[in-house]
């Protein structure tokens, strides 16, 4: 038996499997629908930049906990799922590996220095954040910021 989806119907599930990523993070969105492949190919995504401009609608913020917390800037969609920690006094930008990094890496096949590469382009054109340095390493823990 063969299943016909509707476009009205794709649009449905990608949009609910949006708003997925952004309450629980990609794991679960993963998680959902059979695995990282399954989501980029149900949400139509089909270079890294297409992947990353899932993430075009951040909430940005400076404090943490109502903490001011100096030269960081926070980009998240809820309170505990920080995806980058930009530091403005370095210049850098930490990624999240589990949420952006990994993703890049195992389902794009993506090295180290092209994931950087497309990470600033992509900084750059959505953020207007020139002369950054998009870096894995890091001394933050994501999970308890």
């Amino acid at each position: 038996m063969k299943i016909i989806i509707t476009e009205d119907q794709q649009e449905l599930v990608s949009s609910k499997l949006h708003d997925m990523i952004k309450k629980y993070g990609i794991k679960i969105a993963s998680k959902s629908v059979g695995g990282s492949k399954n989501l980029l190919k149900i949400l139509n995504i089909n270079s890294p930049m297409e992947f990353l401009h899932l993430f075009d609608d951040f909430d940005f913020d400076k404090i943490k906990h109502g903490i001011p917390i100096r030269n960081l800037t926070f980009f998240r969609y809820r309170p505990n799922n920080i995806l980058l920690i930009y530091n403005r006094k370095k210049r850098e930008i930490y990624v999240n590996y589990d949420d952006i990094w990994s993703v890049l890496s195992d389902n794009f096949e993506l090295e180290y220095s092209e994931i950087q590469k497309l990470l600033k382009i992509w900084l750059d054109k959505t953020f207007n954040l020139k002369d950054v340095t998009p870096s894995l390493n890091s001394n933050f823990n994501f999970n308890e910021l």
